[in-house]
């Protein structure tokens, strides 16, 4: 085989792994932002229902009236909810992913910077919607009116749409560095056997050779 057609065979094949990885990259950044999407759709989606849910409420949200949210949204993957003020946690259900310690932390930071994704965990702050009854409710109890929600939920569509494209990515930046490591092998086997030709062929120049040095002699001794 001519040396250009062994070096197009394995450019092709290298240029086969290149490309996978580079079309399984593609998707996978795409379906990062269509997860990303999801991920503030279904926040701006809970954020609006539970709106709706505490402006119904009468007067502050308590332990039962936040356990009963938690146990309605959870199959859209609410985790814990509290309803707070400058002063303290008034209200939590469920289990936060944070420490008590560091829950007003966490609290502060999304607060600060909108909707927060963490692997598989979204923290959001939404502001408690103000009714009458709220209002009159939180003087009474000297609690302040200008209270804030605190939710974690988990996307589950979202954390399963980026599995999904993390396996798909792991599969085929597999076969992609198979791909190009065969491409290798194959340019490794072409060396070997060149460099086995060029041994036989030496061989063959050295035996002629000394077949060549054997009649010359003979020749040389005869005529003396």
């Amino acid at each position: 085989m001519p040396h250009w057609s062994r070096w197009l065979v394995v450019g092709i094949i290298a240029l086969i792994g290149a490309a996978l990885f580079l079309t399984v990259w593609i998707t996978y950044a795409g379906v990062s932002d269509a997860s990303d999407a999801l991920v503030r759709g279904q926040a701006a989606e809970l954020q609006a229902d539970l709106r709706d849910e505490f402006r119904d409420l009468e007067g502050a949200a308590t332990a039962d009236d936040l356990k009963n949210l938690l146990t309605h949204y959870s199959d859209r993957g609410l985790l814990y909810i509290a309803e707070f003020n400058r002063e303290a946690v008034i209200s939590e259900a469920g289990q936060s992913s944070t420490s008590p310690a560091k829950l007003r932390a966490s609290i502060r930071s999304t607060q600060r910077g909108g909707p927060e994704f963490d692997d598989s965990l979204v923290r959001l702050v939404l502001r408690a919607p103000r009714t009458a009854a709220r209002t009159r409710r939180a003087l009474k109890g000297r609690r302040r009116v200008n209270a804030r929600i605190y939710i974690e939920f988990s996307p589950v569509e979202a954390v399963a749409l980026r599995k999904s494209s993390t396996r798909s990515l792991v599969v085929g930046g597999t076969t992609s560095a198979l791909l190009i490591a065969r491409a290798l092998l194959v340019l490794r086997w072409f060396s070997r056997e060149d460099r086995r030709r060029h041994e036989e062929a030496e061989d063959r120049r050295l035996k002629s050779l000394g077949q060549m040095s054997a009649v010359l002699a003979h020749e040389i001794r005869n005529p003396l």
